[in-house]
């Protein structure tokens, strides 16, 4: 069990909120991006749904904000900490979502239902442990990784530099240090 975080390393609701307050569009974009990407792969969690969880966990002070984090560290640490949760419960839970479902036989509708996973268990897995190597490989350069949360979700050139904010120059440059970092990955994937 984690220890009580000392009031003077935490945010006060009120402080949180004017945090908050303070966001610029670009932010609440990377924010929703960070969301989208936490929400991946639950069944019953959105996006949006994670963050405003996350919100609401931060304002009712279940969740702490410490001192000097950056406020999106923040959001996505919480937001991964409430979808891990998710994916326990679902893959704990009473329902497998991998099994077809269908109708009492003596309906004879016909109507049936069923599961659709487009991977399998050990396809999303992998398919994780391949985001936290990438994520490793950015981790230090917040530019990057913003870049490369966009990138998840198919969001390139122009309009990946318009939700962040940035002008064509700024993204090249960015997009070109990206890629040097993704190289290592880049060359494992021709082997």
């Amino acid at each position: 069990m984690h220890s009580p975080v000392p009031e003077d390393e935490r945010l006060s609701p009120q402080e949180v909120d004017a945090q908050l307050r303070a966001f610029s569009p670009a932010d609440w974009a990377r924010a929703r991006a960070l969301a989208r990407l936490a929400a991946a792969g639950l069944s019953d969690w959105s996006g949006d749904d994670l963050l405003t969880e996350a919100l609401t966990r931060l304002q009712e002070e279940r969740r702490v904000w410490r001192r000097g984090v950056h406020p999106l560290v923040t959001l996505k640490t919480i937001m991964r900490s409430i979808a891990s949760a998710a994916w326990k419960k679902q893959k704990n839970g009473p329902i497998d979502r991998s099994v077809p479902v269908s109708t009492d036989e003596a309906d004879h509708s016909g109507a049936t239902a069923e599961a659709v996973s487009p991977q399998n268990p050990e396809m999303e897995v992998d398919s994780r442990s391949q985001l936290e190597c990438v994520e490793k490989l950015v981790e230090d350069d917040e530019e990057c990784w913003y870049l490369l949360q966009l990138w998840a979700e198919e969001c390139r050139g122009q309009e990946a530099a318009d939700q962040l904010g940035w002008d064509a120059k700024k993204h090249d440059a960015v997009r070109q240090r990206l890629l040097r970092r993704l190289k290592p990955i880049q060359d494992l994937r021709k082997e």
